[in-house]
């Protein structure tokens, strides 16, 4: 009898004599090997490559896997049960620097003026002033894209509460917009649809580094 491994299962079976230097199909996995030459190595055990069967199924359990894009770039595997990669909000001065910059001045402004002038309306300028960065700081902190290694989740409001996803492998197109001022202090506006939809499904405007985010996305779709 000769014994040999399986090229596709690796499990070893016998094959008789009469086999040697022709083609036998595997009784487990049906894939066809090549039978060697009876000689003594195969009748005392060792398979058709001459290596030891224990040692050559070592070397392969041993060997590395091949990584997929998403482990090359050093963020969560593709494969296996859902996980976290990031999180990110809207900024709102780096978007905005000169809205920002004059209702800070309009709330300072009103604060000394109010020291200096015994009227109502630096004190009124000021609480309008305070009214819309609050504002405005809380609806940026209200929404925020949460990327996993499964999809993409953007969550809206904070009373009221929406919440839109898209699957990776769905992913048909991904947006990015960045103007002059965005390119330079890394803003920008994001947008994903998937195969389903015409239209796009998530959008969420001065996202920071959105040129990042966009590779974390393209690491786990389908490309």
């Amino acid at each position: 009898m000769i014994l040999i491994e399986c090229d596709n299962c690796e499990k070893t079976f016998e094959a008789d004599d009469a086999d040697a230097g022709g083609k036998i199909a595997c009784p487990y996995c049906g894939d066809i090997n090549r039978v060697p030459a009876a000689d003594a190595d195969h009748n005392s055990g060792t398979p058709k490559s001459g290596e030891p069967i224990a040692e050559k199924k070592a070397g392969k359990k041993g060997s590395e896997p091949k990584q997929d894009r998403a482990t090359a770039l050093g963020l969560p595997p593709d494969s296996g049960p859902e996980q976290h990669v990031t999180s990110v909000k809207p900024v709102m001065f780096r978007a905005h620097p000169l809205l920002g910059g004059i209702s800070v001045l309009i709330w300072l402004g009103g604060i000394v003026a109010s020291l200096y002038y015994h009227t109502p309306w630096p004190l009124i300028a000021t609480a309008l002033a305070t009214l819309f960065l609050a504002g405005w700081w809380v609806k940026k902190q209200t929404v925020k894209l949460e990327i996993t290694n499964k999809r993409t989740i953007i969550r809206r409001g904070l009373i009221s509460r929406s919440t839109s996803e898209v699957l990776h492998d769905h992913v048909r197109n991904i947006q990015t917009e960045q103007s002059l001022w965005g390119r330079i202090t890394g803003i920008g506006t994001l947008g994903i649809s998937s195969s389903g939809q015409d239209d796009i499904e998530i959008l969420v405007t001065d996202l920071p580094n959105p040129d990042k985010l966009r590779g974390i996305i393209d690491a786990y779709r389908p490309m």
